[in-house]
């Protein structure tokens, strides 16, 4: 996605560097501008906030599965 983005933002970053000789920049398309900044700023976020749940529940996933192999390599010794 970040392929699809970028040249997108490098077009308006080469407007706004040449906005000082009267570039005129039609109202919807600076609205579709903002709405696309905002849209991705937002997507980020989400990624973000559903990293971070899925950091947190692997650590636990982990933790429960180390406990469990210890308890299951007891009952092999108990076993034996």
């Amino acid at each position: 996605m970040r392929l699809v983005i970028q040249p997108i933002k490098d077009m308006y970053k080469l407007i706004d560097a040449y906005k000082d000789i009267n570039i005129e920049i039609h109202a919807t398309e600076e609205e579709k501008r903002r709405e696309l900044e905002n849209n991705w700023n937002e997507l980020l976020r989400k990624s973000n906030n559903k990293f971070d749940n899925i950091i947190h529940t692997e650590s636990h996933i982990k933790e429960q599965l180390l406990g469990n192999i210890k308890k299951f390599k007891e009952k092999i010794v108990s076993f034996r």
